[in-house]
């Protein structure tokens, strides 16, 4: 029982591990080394959002299988989810205007270029982490083997596309790819782990939320790939009053429910 539990699980982490290096094989082999050093450069801004992000994840596990005991454990969930959905796109609105300071600290300034990958490199964990939430479901019914499936898609979407990504778009392809997996990699668990349990998400809520943060990826790196950061520190101002306000209302509808 231990065995068939653990075996995906450990298969699971191998994929992850192997990930980074498909990425830098690609990157080595049909673009300049210098376009290696950015995606390194930027990919260390985006480990500053990964931090809290394990840390989180080191106690929702056992969090979340004590709660799955409770009468009602659906409301906490759903708590969760919107908390990390909206915390976790203000940290990563103010990553990404701060990006380029963040170089010059983690790197130096002869890496600024790298500016306009950090927002697909937090895009990358970001999504990353809703994974654990809408996996959820395959821990508490022992269905393990549904990350190894959603795994093995995520490393064949990313296979199929970043080709197509690289020639199109250049270093900025990977990343691209890379979500590519990360979302098919999401659809996947999402869809067989709400078929092994009873456990439901509050989806429109996801998808949009999903949706608003790719949208502002995309636009915030062709902003600052052209250099147009007075538009970028608006527009990410606005994302984060709007953002600030909603996760109030959110914590405050919480407290309502658990007084009643």
């Amino acid at each position: 029982m231990a065995a068939r539990l653990a075996l995906p699980l450990g298969m699971v982490t191998i994929v992850g591990l192997a990930m980074p290096f498909f990425e830098k094989a690609f990157v080595a082999k049909y673009l300049a080394f210098q376009d290696l050093s950015l995606l390194a450069a930027a990919s260390k801004v985006g480990m500053i959002f990964a931090l809290p992000l394990q840390a989180f994840q080191m106690a929702w596990g056992p969090l979340s299988l004590a709660t799955s005991k409770d009468k009602n454990p659906q409301s906490f969930y759903d708590l969760v989810v919107k908390l990390y959905l909206g915390l976790g796109s203000i940290l990563l609105f103010s990553l990404v205007v701060s990006g380029g300071y963040a170089l010059s600290i983690l790197a130096s300034t002869e890496y600024e270029r790298a500016w306009s990958m950090i927002p697909l490199s937090i895009a990358v964990v970001y999504l990353r982490g809703l994974v654990n939430f809408l996996g959820l479901g395959s821990i508490i019914s022992f269905k393990t083997s549904i990350k190894l499936w959603s795994s093995l898609v995520s490393i064949l979407v990313f296979f199929a596309t970043v080709n197509i990504w690289l020639s199109c778009l250049g270093v900025f392809g990977i990343l691209l790819a890379t979500i590519s997996a990360v979302l098919s990699s999401l659809l996947v668990e999402a869809y067989m782990s709400h078929k092994a349990s009873a456990v439901s998400w509050p989806y429109k809520i996801i998808i949009l939320s999903s949706f608003s943060v790719i949208l502002f990826v995309l636009l915030s790196t062709y902003l600052i790939h052209n250099n147009m950061l007075d538009t970028l520190y608006l527009i990410s101002l606005v994302a984060v009053l709007i953002t600030s306000v909603v996760v109030c209302r959110v914590i405050q509808s919480s407290r309502k429910n658990i007084a009643a």
